[in-house]
């Protein structure tokens, strides 16, 4: 929403890599009120994304920013009819990544042709970067705290074994 807001573009899709990193999938969205896409947003609910397929598809291959000026006349998008529909015609896409880890791309489209500006890619790549620096954070917490979860119970078990060949009563 943020992104959107700031950029004055009116919708916004994040895709997530699933886990065997075959396909992005649909994750959430941000639209501005008066834009009528739900048969966009729905159509696009139900899709994933190979690599190099589609523009989320190619931002993920390619790993950088990439701005397609109108999506009704680009060959490549797989949803040119639905955004002609409801009136789609600017979009970019970033992957958000640490390295060369794509953990997902977002993708911003705009009712008007827009033609590419430099320092807004430029710009969301950096932001594709912060934002998978984030995640990579967060999933690495998650893993401590499972890990450490784990070792209390295997502790907790070694003592209840130990006690166990001691003889002593267990409670």
């Amino acid at each position: 929403q943020a992104i959107g807001e700031t950029l004055e573009w009116e919708l916004g899709m994040f895709w997530e890599l699933d886990e065997q990193g075959q396909a992005l999938r649909f994750v959430d969205l941000w639209h501005v009120p008066q834009l009528d896409a739900e048969e966009f947003v729905q159509d696009s609910r139900g899709r994933t994304f190979g690599l190099g397929e589609g523009l989320v598809g190619r931002t993920w291959a390619a790993g950088k920013p990439i701005w397609v000026p109108d999506v009704v006349v680009d060959p490549l998008f797989r949803r040119t009819k639905l955004a002609e529909k409801v009136g789609l015609h600017g979009a970019f896409a970033f992957p958000v990544q640490k390295g060369n880890q794509i953990y997902g791309v977002m993708e911003f489209f705009f009712r008007a042709i827009r033609e590419p500006d430099q320092d807004v890619l430029e710009m969301v790549g950096n932001l594709g970067i912060r934002v998978g620096l984030y995640i990579d954070r967060r999933r690495t917490e998650e893993d401590l705290r499972r890990t450490e979860a784990r070792l209390v119970e295997e502790q907790r078990l070694a003592e209840v074994a130990g006690a166990i060949a001691l003889g002593d009563e267990v409670q």
